[in-house]
């Protein structure tokens, strides 16, 4: 059985419901920025970063490094494994590129990226094509339909699974959506936002529309207005919110249900590190307690939804490209989710999640998206370990926990069971012949330990039968 290990805070607020009190303590805030890796990137700007909620990873693709004009393009695409950055491999590579948007589609699980400029081509630096990236790598899906721009912002639309775009450099590019087959050109009649590159663009899920603050106007002014744009017409929305700026990084937060803006530039203090929420009604700003990251433009930011924090990475500064990589911790954090579990029919299986708090939260595990409850097998399905005795193949399934406070609440990444059944020596997933077979080659070699008393003698084959016979 592991160990819990919750080496930073405390765990509290297990296995109770949340109380009014507690919902007067929460501050639906954060715990802290935390610099999780400091240089691998080496220096990386002009790039966008996705969260793949299906498969629980973070990707970035493309970006710059160096000043212009001494500028190398980047054309690989990363995985944050841990606080470690991957190479994921992929037949077909697109191009280099700087400033292309990158956009995760949960229907059809696949991260679609468009545009984006390569300096290397002086005539015509506009990259056309929209590209996808699933299981088996980036295909290519048309080099039609949009124009190719770049500086430009994408958002997924969930209510209506559809990738609206927006924005771009040195043209007049109107709002456009991508349905997974085709670009449609769905400008409205009626006013539409000034066209605008290096645009905040972020889809609320809780109020169904697409979110867009500020961007950088033809002469690369700041801009400081907030847009909403709900399938069918523009809308501004006419409130108080951050500086003016570009460059800035903007997601959605799917557990406190608002969008979260971070960083960016402006023409008051230059490169900014600040940290802004949305609600739908009002800009707020953050104070974050502990050290913050350093002011950086055009930098990768994303949520992480399964742990509740944002990460950070990369981006520019007046000397070039960033390396580092940041999270902001949100409250409560899931330092160390579930994880995958192998055992036999007939042993313990238990799962733990690590979590740092100042505010109290309930657990719940889920066994395929159901709840459980403690029985007599079950314990500690409202804690941060949940236990499972005598485990059988009907056990085996995808574990999660659902922390919830009186800001809301989010699931942890899933962890699998696997429950192996002995009696299936070949392991082809039935109980036959074949089994007793397997088990009497390998019992004429020695290396049939059935019983895993040290010895391979009659005592293996009679263990063996008895759970040959009992189907497992």
């Amino acid at each position: 059985m592991p160990n819990l290990r919750n080496s930073v805070g405390v765990v509290i607020g297990l296995n109770a419901a949340l109380t009014a009190s507690s919902a007067s303590a929460q501050s639906c805030g954060y715990l802290g920025w935390v610099l999780v890796n400091p240089n691998q990137l080496v220096e990386r700007y002009a790039f966008q970063m996705v969260y793949e909620i299906a498969n629980e990873r973070i990707l970035i693709f493309g970006g710059a490094r160096g000043i212009w004009p001494n500028v190398g393009l980047y054309n690989d695409t990363l995985r944050l494994d841990g606080n470690t950055w991957v190479e994921v491999q992929s037949t077909l590579l697109p191009v280099g590129r700087v400033e292309p948007s990158f956009c995760y589609d949960s229907l059809r699980n696949v991260s679609v990226m468009t545009g984006g400029a390569n300096t290397e081509n002086s005539a015509n630096h506009h990259v056309g094509g929209t590209f996808e990236i699933g299981p088996s790598g980036w295909i290519l899906r048309t080099m039609g339909g949009v124009n190719a721009r770049h500086a430009h912002n994408m958002a997924f639309d969930s209510n209506r699974g559809r990738i609206v775009l927006f924005g771009g450099k040195h043209i007049d590019p109107g709002t456009w959506e991508w349905d997974g087959v085709i670009w449609r050109d769905v400008t409205p009649a009626t006013p539409s936002p000034p066209s605008r590159n290096n645009l905040g663009f972020a889809f609320d899920e809780s109020r169904g529309k697409v979110v867009m603050y500020g961007g950088g106007n033809a002469t690369f002014a700041p801009i400081g207005d907030t847009w909403e744009w709900d399938g069918t017409n523009w809308q501004q929305i006419l409130v108080t919110g951050p500086t003016a700026r570009l460059g800035q990084g903007m997601v959605y937060d799917s557990y406190r249900r608002r969008i979260v803006l971070h960083a960016g530039q402006d023409h008051v203090v230059g490169r900014r590190n600040d940290t802004w929420e949305f609600d739908g009604t009002t800009w707020t700003q953050r104070v974050i307690p502990g050290p913050l990251p350093p002011p950086r433009q055009a930098f990768g930011f994303a949520y992480d939804r399964h742990r509740n924090r944002f990460i950070v990475a990369g981006g520019l500064v007046l000397s070039g490209g960033l390396a580092d990589t940041w999270e902001l911790r949100g409250d409560p954090y899931v330092q160390r989710p579930p994880s995958d579990t192998t055992v036999s029919a007939g042993e313990t299986a238990a799962f733990d999640v690590g979590i740092l708090n100042s505010a109290p939260f309930a657990i719940r595990w889920h066994k395929d998206g159901s709840p459980l409850s403690d029985n007599g097998r079950i314990f500690g399905s409202a804690s941060v370990m949940l236990t499972i005795l005598d485990a059988g193949p009907f056990d085996a399934g995808e574990y999660s926990a659902t922390l919830t406070t009186a800001c809301g609440s989010f699931s942890t990444a899933g962890a699998m069971l696997t429950v192996r059944c002995p009696a299936d020596f070949n392991e082809d997933g039935g109980i036959d012949g074949g089994d007793v077979d397997a088990f009497f080659a390998q019992w004429e070699n020695g290396n049939a330990d059935f019983n895993q008393d040290g010895g391979v003698d009659g005592g293996d084959v009679v263990d063996f039968f008895d759970r040959w016979e009992s189907g497992c």
